[in-house]
């Protein structure tokens, strides 16, 4: 009690003063009162002090997802090269085989062409042979060209005209 007693002598208040104790309550409630204030002051200013380092390590990571996202953008940019590279490249390559094949194949048909012409002109000139070998054998040293010369006579040979003759006119 002594120090109750102590402290309402230093605020001016006596024992046998019945307002003194009234004041020295008042006193008390205001002095909590402000403490109440200030503890809450701090507590808002501890809670705006959390809140700006939540937003700071808030844009911290944001800035750090936002470089993450960047590095893997870029990755993927770089995959998306080398698979177009790649594709080109295979597809050059199956190009090259479809012209080698084509080229074979042209070439089969070609000389599968070829040997079926000859095939049918050979028979086709078996069929002339066999129909008139005499008379094609006979013409075959005297045929020559128009204006072409006689190995004996050196004289040219005259074909006949296959215009009909001109008229005079009268």
């Amino acid at each position: 009690m002594s120090t109750e007693s102590d402290r309402l002598i230093r605020y001016g208040c006596s024992l046998a003063d019945p307002r003194g104790l009234e004041r020295w309550r008042e006193d008390t409630e205001r002095r909590e009162r402000e403490f109440e204030q200030e503890r809450r002051g701090e507590q808002r200013e501890q809670q705006e002090l959390d809140s700006v380092r939540r937003i700071a390590l808030l844009r911290a990571e944001v800035e750090s997802l936002r470089n993450e996202l960047t590095q893997v953008h870029s990755k993927i940019d770089q995959r998306h090269d080398v698979a177009i590279e790649a594709c080109g490249q295979a597809l050059g390559e199956i190009r090259e085989q479809v012209i080698d094949q084509m080229q074979t194949a042209l070439r089969d048909t070609h000389n599968q062409l070829l040997s079926l012409v000859e095939r049918r002109h050979a028979e086709v000139m078996g069929r002339i042979d066999a129909i008139a070998p005499d008379r094609l054998r006979a013409n075959a040293k005297g045929f020559r060209f128009a204006n072409e010369r006689d190995e004996d006579c050196n004289t040219v040979v005259e074909l006949p005209n296959p215009l009909p003759p001109r008229r005079a006119i009268n």
